[in-house]
């Protein structure tokens, strides 16, 4: 509930943002504008990664956030086939009103599925100061 609150304040700054570049002069606004839209891929990328640490680990709310940001900066060919999938699922949402009752399973796992080996490789289950453990695993 908390990351979804986050990603909803993000949403609002990223809208009232853009609505600030168009009051800018033209190379300020156009500077402003790309940086709301590598902000919003950035926030959009790292969504992907959230769903599979919040299941498999127990971690911070804030290191949730940073740990789904690194991870989709850090691995670009997991990154760019998920948001292709996101793109084409919500472009088959828009021409086809009942695809998420049909798809959202499918997209989820699918995702889980390319994004849990990433992570499982670059993350150890356990880590010795217990910050980062695996979900039901017993940390001394």
């Amino acid at each position: 509930m908390v990351v979804q609150a986050l990603w909803m304040v993000a949403a609002v700054t990223f809208v009232h943002a853009t609505q600030v570049a168009s009051t800018l002069p033209a190379p300020a606004g156009a500077g402003v504008r790309v940086g709301v839209a590598m902000a919003g891929l950035l926030v959009a990328a790292a969504s992907i990664y959230v769903f599979p640490l919040m299941v498999g680990y127990h971690v911070s709310v804030g290191r949730l956030l940073r740990l789904s940001a690194l991870f989709a900066i850090g691995r670009p060919g997991t990154t760019v086939r998920s948001l292709s999938v996101v793109i084409v699922a919500g472009a088959l949402s828009y021409l086809f009103p009942a695809a998420p009752l049909l798809l959202t399973a499918v997209v989820a796992s699918k995702l889980y599925g390319w994004c849990e080996p990433a992570i499982t490789t670059a993350v150890t289950p356990r880590v010795p100061d217990g910050r980062l453990s695996r979900a039901g695993a017993v940390v001394s």
